[in-house]
């Protein structure tokens, strides 16, 4: 078994204001979702796991910004296990979904991904790479309309003065 956590898994906005359960009515959460219906592929009600404070259910409701996305669903707790403590050691793994849409109807497919992430996020740099480009040609055209500027550029002091001249 590995040792998996959800700490860190969601943002504190959305734990903290966007995804909150009903009122609880005498605390029992399947009472307070009395006038809710289990998704169709779901094996449980939403209120038997957490109702939407469900870190699965913040995650997948989370926007995703382009048509392939991935998104996380738990870290490896590398404190608890020493055996876990460099990441995952080489070996068979089973994982066993629960709660899963189907994607077929519109041609869509799922893929689980073990990655390593930092403090800069996974292993595609595109948008590091892209902040380094247009970041590079605000520089070059900073530097190329400072060069105009100290050429060509006129105040409106020397502006006013010739209008003056002329009539």
């Amino acid at each position: 078994m590995v040792p998996v956590t959800t700490q860190g898994v969601i943002w504190n906005v959305d734990k903290d204001r966007k995804f909150k359960n009903p009122p609880l009515n005498d605390g029992n959460l399947c009472d307070a979702f009395n006038n809710t219906t289990k998704p169709p592929n779901w094996s449980k009600n939403p209120c038997e796991v957490g109702g939407f404070e469900n870190v699965d259910f913040i995650v997948w409701m989370r926007t995703a910004a382009l048509p392939y996305f991935k998104k996380l669903w738990r870290i490896v707790d590398r404190t608890t296990n020493p055996l876990f403590s460099n990441g995952l050691p080489q070996g068979t793994y089973i994982l066993t979904v629960e709660n899963n849409y189907p994607v077929q109807s519109f041609g869509g497919k799922k893929e689980f991904v073990i990655s390593t992430t930092s403090w800069a996020g996974g292993k595609n740099s595109f948008l590091g790479i892209a902040y380094l480009v247009v970041g590079s040609l605000a520089i070059v055209l900073g530097v190329v309309f400072i060069v105009i500027h100290m050429k060509f550029g006129h105040s409106m002091n020397e502006l006013s003065n010739v209008s003056e001249i002329h009539h």
